[in-house]
């Protein structure tokens, strides 16, 4: 008779098969290091105590930044997941380390704020001279 309730009583483990999990655990490791050199895989270089910034994982609107403000790592989770102070869980692609003593999203730089203050002034002054388009010489604009 089939039903989802457990009438069996619970495995022992004598230890009978403990050569099957050391070479089963010995194969997926293996298997790991052939991956990761593969791949090109690298560890993280995130820790504990370390500021970082969430890259957002949906689509950002024209004038809106695309990381969130630095919070900071207070739990390491798994192998690239990580709990930050605002208690949600990230995993390690979605996050980037904030420089030391900055407090502006990497990458956020613009164009303006990449130019020294001379060059912002000379920029300003220097305006193109608009003209009207060749097309109207031939017409009578009012």
């Amino acid at each position: 008779m089939r039903t989802k309730l457990n009438i069996l009583p619970p495995l022992k483990n004598n230890g009978q098969y403990n050569h099957v999990k050391a070479k089963v655990d010995r194969q997926q490791a293996r298997s790991a290091l052939y991956i990761n050199k593969k791949r090109g895989a690298k560890p993280t270089k995130i820790a504990v105590g370390a500021t970082v910034r969430v890259h957002k994982p949906f689509h950002v609107g024209e004038g809106e930044m695309q990381y969130s403000k630095p919070l900071s790592v207070q739990r390491h989770t798994g192998l690239s997941s990580f709990i930050l102070s605002d208690r949600k869980r990230w995993n390690t692609a979605c996050l980037s380390l904030c420089p030391e003593g900055s407090t502006e999203a990497p990458g956020a730089e613009t164009a303006e704020e990449s130019l020294s203050p001379i060059q912002t002034s000379e920029r300003s002054s220097l305006q193109r001279e608009r003209q009207p388009p060749q097309w109207t010489k031939d017409y009578a604009m009012k």
